[in-house]
């Protein structure tokens, strides 16, 4: 890795932050290792501006903004070369050991990217007795490492690839007080926060059905990967009540059903409750 960063304040009120870093991983591909990950910020002391800085109830009041890119690279090692392994066989009653491929090679994976532009402003009153911060954020991950499905006659049934992109964004907002500074000490504090998230591009995929491996659930995907969705969809079927009568069994797409049961909704219409009739029931 190679990082260089420069700061500059100009008269205690503006204050402007550059950074870029070189990162090179061993990780990726031979024409991909290496990724320039840049990022800027700027702040403003408006408490330091001749209209506020007499104020004696305002400590510091301080705007600022940044935007910048990281990368990632938690990927397990070897994922983009061409690898082999040992399988094991009976042949004529004797065990034999053989090696065949079972990786193919991604010279082109690249660094996962995450871009992030923040605004948030910093409020601090009464001898800094009471603190106000709030920050906005907008996040976006682009060329997602993903095991993507191959056709069978390639000889492999996936490969790790760079696919997709998340988009995350959001409020943050933090208050704390000193109620009593003393002998006895009492502070109280509040935070909340809010995320939205969604799934904005799957690639070729419109939707990827995730497998918890829970005992539970094994072999059932319970979430789904929807591009336009949040990740953690999960899915299932939609229940409309309950069988009342037989006659409404017999009309229904659950004709073995019993009185009592879970009535489910057929969302293709095709006269069956399956796998097809799953949909998003929450997240």
């Amino acid at each position: 890795s190679y990082l260089g960063r420069v700061n500059y304040s100009l008269n205690n009120k503006y204050l402007f932050t550059l950074t870029g870093r070189v990162d090179g991983s061993s990780r990726f591909g031979e024409n991909n290792k290496y990724a320039f990950f840049p990022s800027g910020s700027f702040a403003w002391r408006l408490s330091e501006e001749k209209f506020l800085s007499d104020s004696k109830t305002i400590n510091n009041l301080k705007l600022r903004t940044s935007v910048g890119v990281t990368g990632n690279q938690e990927i397990a090692v070897y994922q983009s070369l061409a690898r082999l392994g040992v399988n094991r066989y009976t042949i004529n009653g004797e065990p034999l050991v053989g090696i065949s491929p079972n990786g193919i090679a991604n010279p082109d994976l690249r660094w996962e990217r995450t871009t992030q532009f923040n605004v948030g402003l910093d409020f601090s009153l009464f001898s800094g007795r009471l603190n106000l911060t709030t920050d906005f954020y907008k996040k976006v991950t682009d060329d997602l490492l993903l095991e993507v499905q191959l056709p069978r006659s390639s000889g492999f049934s996936t490969a790790l690839q760079n696919i997709g992109s998340v988009e995350n964004q959001g409020i943050e907002f933090a208050i704390d007080a000193t109620l009593l500074n003393g002998p006895l000490f009492w502070s109280i504090g509040f935070n909340a926060a809010y995320n939205k998230n969604e799934v904005t591009d799957l690639g070729q995929e419109e939707r990827r059905l995730i497998d918890p491996g829970f005992n539970l659930f094994k072999g059932q995907a319970v979430s789904a990967l929807i591009e336009g969705e949040p990740i953690g969809n999960f899915i299932g079927y939609e229940n409309a009540g309950i069988f009342s009568t037989q006659e409404e069994i017999d009309n229904s797409a659950q004709t073995g059903a019993q009185i009592g049961a879970r009535r489910y909704v057929d969302q293709n219409g095709d006269g069956r409750i399956n796998d097809d009739d799953r949909t998003v029931i929450g997240k």
